[in-house]
């Protein structure tokens, strides 16, 4: 076996950093719901001039990050913004996001973002939602690194990786369970105006953004739980239990199954894999994750999966806030392991890629003892590490 690290982390690690505050200027998280809303008109109508586009980036999809496009293209709509789009990274992968997308007839109003960047112009305007940075590595195959500077950031994560605060713009991060509660926000400015029969569900994502980046408001902070009952006013409630209770597939159940199946516990430790799954279901491995953390008396769950007989997967969740979860991450699985923590300051998310190509499966025969080699050592890492 051929097996070596691979420099791009899991999509869904970075660090968290302390962000500087910038002497003399107010920080928008400073201020005031009002202030915020009249900061943003402002900054919008000295930009706006009919014929540029103000493009709405996300490098990821889940509920939160479309929740926080289509909410912000409202609300640009509603500011007299006409030309607006939301380009997008990445493929839909968990089960919610597509059955969102499609069930929401989202698709239809998204671009990928790598069809697009091409065309940028100077005139153009760039507002990065849920991520802060535009040297985001998942912004690296689009081709869009470094081909914009976003004019708007809106991001739950503080980091300070993102473009200096100034009088000419309009920089909100802030440590949130979500990013559409940060929306929500403004749009309360609004008077939550949904009266075009576009703007049906758009409530109901919101909701579900909130709802999902804080694992069912389990990580939410006082400031999601008051976005979250304000616009679920709303919603019908009938359609949102749809979205939440979202059917899930058979290949969900067999990778649960053998989850299940396969788990090693010792003390609060819980290892455990859905053995070949293809890439296409590689975020089965982050959903099983999420319910092994939730269990009583677990403080480290990991859950890998070999993609396509290439690439080792990693998910990890950690509720040890004595360890932690990127320096773990980093000792057992290498520099491609990354990790951050998530709302409430109780529960770590991360994960690791790991190039692990056995070459060509010649027969089903030989496929047990590959996947035996790989949890001898994964479970070697983990409990039996030593530096």
């Amino acid at each position: 076996m051929n097996i070596e690290n691979i420099s791009d982390c899991d999509s869904n690690c970075f660090f968290w950093a302390a962000s500087a505050e910038r002497e003399g200027i107010m920080s928008v998280r400073e201020m005031s719901g009002l202030e915020k809303i009249e900061r943003l008109k402002k900054i919008i109508a000295e930009r706006k001039n009919g014929s540029n586009w103000f493009y709405l980036i996300i490098n990821h999809i889940d509920p939160d990050s479309l929740a926080a496009a289509f909410g912000m293209k409202h609300l640009l709509k509603r500011l007299g913004v006409e030309r607006v789009r939301i380009l997008f990274v990445g493929e839909a992968g968990h089960e919610q996001n597509v059955f969102i997308i499609y069930g929401m007839d989202l698709r239809a109003n998204m671009t990928k973002l790598s069809e697009v960047v091409a065309g940028f112009t100077d005139k153009d305007i760039f507002v990065l939602l849920d991520s802060s940075s535009p040297q985001d590595g998942r912004l690296k195959d689009s081709g869009a690194m470094g081909k914009f500077v976003p004019l708007i950031i809106i991001d739950h994560h503080r980091s300070d990786n993102h473009e200096e605060e100034t009088d000419d713009n309009f920089i909100w991060i802030e440590d949130r369970g979500s990013c559409a509660s940060m929306i929500v926000e403004l749009l309360e400015q609004i008077s939550f105006d949904f009266h075009e029969k576009t703007d049906d569900d758009l409530p109901i994502l919101l909701a579900l953004g909130i709802y999902g980046d804080t694992s069912q408001l389990v990580y939410a902070d006082q400031a999601d739980v008051a976005a979250y009952g304000k616009i679920i006013n709303y919603c019908d409630g009938d359609r949102l239990q749809a979205f939440v209770n979202y059917p899930v597939s058979s290949a969900f159940v067999e990778a649960l199954q053998a989850a299940l199946n396969n788990r090693v516990e010792q003390g609060s430790i819980v290892v455990t894999s859905v053995g070949l799954i293809s890439s296409a279901n590689q975020a089965h491995i982050a959903q099983i994750a999420d319910e092994q953390i939730r269990r009583s008396g677990i403080t480290l769950a990991i859950v890998w999966g070999w993609l396509d007989g290439k690439i080792l997967y990693i998910s990890a969740r950690s509720a040890d806030s004595t360890a932690p979860l990127s320096e773990f991450l980093h000792s057992r699985f290498g520099g491609n392991g990354g990790a951050k923590l998530l709302p409430g300051g109780r529960v770590s998310s991360g994960g690791a890629q790991i190039a692990w190509d056995a070459g060509v499966i010649n027969s089903p025969a030989s496929l047990p003892h590959l996947l035996k080699a790989i949890e001898a050592w994964v479970n070697n890492r983990v409990f039996n590490y030593q530096q």
